[in-house]
């Protein structure tokens, strides 16, 4: 926790930054900082800045007291008051098997610990994760989430993130493999190092030796720093088995494997709906319908320009381009409503939607 102030609240000179995702999160974590005597100086609600308004101060006594059976976390170097990062995970839209597997681990973890401070023996788990899936289905986001997690846990001093492709730890000539990977692995020493692609690895001739010597130096840090490196790696499946195939020591060190399943259509419409309430758009009842067929037939017709969280990603924006021709050609000045609200006429129709 940070220092608390002795002085009036109105001199109060400790600030923090308040993160949350949802305004009853900003509600819980404002009175957090006031009952620790700590100004917040800055509010940041799904990554974009936010005022403290009388909305965001209401709070029922039920909440608070159950808000403080949690922790509050908060870091000495940044004065950052959050919720412990594993109910972040679990906000995230779909990711029902992968939230169990994580949530499984990060309980395991915290009994161990209780074990080490009980005085009894401690049964150590590999900590590095195998990540498998489409692209767009929410592994990196996933992935710095764990940081945090193993960072409150106490597991990684850091927790920092450090994210690369599988071909950003080889080399084009001799010697170059060993200088590059031994420059990035130390980069992530005390936190995440995030593999994504990791099976370019020992996908192509051109690349097969380099990409031995770069898995040979990982395995190695691995070893090395057992307890302050975790190593995430990333990609299709079936690309990712032959990876870990491909040397005994590798596979041997990633013992818990997620898969990461595409979102069905109503996840997809739910993400839809987090971009609107983060951009501050509002849906008709039409609109949601016609969002409902549009992500049917998505999920209904999928191929390999399937993005998955990427794909509504792209519908929004063309709702947004959409809505925006909308206005400018109705030639008259649009009022506030008009400026955030959604027609059904601008979500894509499905046949004019391109992946």
């Amino acid at each position: 926790m940070a220092k608390k102030s002795s002085e009036n609240p109105e001199h109060k000179k400790d600030g923090v930054m308040a993160y949350g995702t949802s305004l009853e999160d900003m509600s819980l974590l404002y009175h957090a900082a006031t009952s620790f005597n700590l100004t917040i100086t800055t509010v940041k609600l799904n990554g974009q800045n936010i005022e403290i308004t009388d909305d965001i101060k209401k709070l029922k006594f039920q909440d608070w007291n159950e808000f403080k059976s949690h922790k509050m976390m908060q870091t000495a170097d940044t004065k950052l008051i959050r919720f412990p990062s594993i109910r972040e995970l679990n906000s995230l839209i779909g990711l029902k098997k992968v939230k169990k597997q994580i949530n499984d681990i990060t309980d395991f973890q915290k009994v161990q610990k209780a074990r080490k401070k009980a005085g009894l023996p401690v049964i150590t788990m590999g900590q590095h994760l195998v990540f498998t899936g489409n692209p767009g289905t929410g592994k990196t986001t996933v992935a710095r989430i764990v940081g945090d997690i193993y960072r409150e846990l106490g597991l990684l001093e850091k927790g920092h993130f450090v994210e690369i492709g599988g071909r950003d730890l080889t080399g084009q000539y001799l010697g170059e493999t060993n200088v590059k990977a031994k420059k990035i692995i130390e980069s992530a020493i005390d936190g995440v190092l995030f593999i994504d692609e990791a099976y370019s690895l020992c996908d192509s001739n051109s690349y097969k030796d380099y990409g031995a010597e770069a898995i040979a130096a990982l395995i190695k840090y691995m070893e090395d720093y057992r307890d302050r490196l975790v190593v995430i790696v990333a990609g299709y499946d079936k690309e990712m088995e032959a990876l870990l195939n491909s040397n005994p020591g590798l596979k041997s060190r990633f013992k818990n494997k997620i898969e990461f399943q595409d979102y069905n259509s109503e996840e997809l419409c739910a993400m839809f709906r987090f971009f609107c309430e983060k951009e501050a758009y509002l849906l008709e009842p039409e609109t949601d319908k016609q969002l409902r067929q549009l992500c049917q037939h998505i999920d209904a017709n999928k191929n390999e320009q399937f993005g998955n969280g990427r794909t509504i990603r792209n519908v929004f924006e063309a709702a947004l381009m959409n809505q925006a021709r909308r206005l400018v050609a109705a030639g008259k000045r649009p009022d506030k409503q008009k400026l955030q609200t959604f027609s059904a006429a601008d979500i894509p129709a499905p046949e004019e939607f391109d992946w």
